[in-house]
């Protein structure tokens, strides 16, 4: 996951069957690494996701240093991808493998 060319750092994503849209339960969740990877993770852990069409949210959190621990503060990306009703992000996973292509977003 790239934000304007660049790893998205602990951004939180999450994919949402379109046929499930209504109940708003992710059913597939990943946390990007620092090389801007990701695998998510449906039943066990980076396990993928099944086939299906989604509609993919991305919260990108700013850490900030509070009494000694990273807390999450403000989303870098304004909300623009973090409401599965509005999220112009969409991927369709086909075949066996649940591997998404790779995703550019810009702010």
């Amino acid at each position: 996951m790239l934000v304007d060319g660049s790893p998205a750092n602990r951004a939180v994503v999450g994919f949402y069957l379109v046929s499930q849209l209504p109940g708003r339960t992710p059913l597939a969740t990943a946390i990007v690494e620092a090389d801007g990877t990701y695998r998510p993770s449906t039943y066990v852990n980076g396990d993928g996701v099944p086939q299906g069409e989604y509609v993919v949210t991305v919260a990108w959190p700013r850490y900030v240093e509070f009494d000694g621990q990273q807390i999450a503060s403000d989303d870098q990306l304004q909300g623009k991808y973090a409401d599965p009703e509005k999220s112009t992000l969409r991927v369709t996973v086909n075949g066996t493998s649940g591997e998404i292509a790779p995703i550019d977003l810009t702010r």
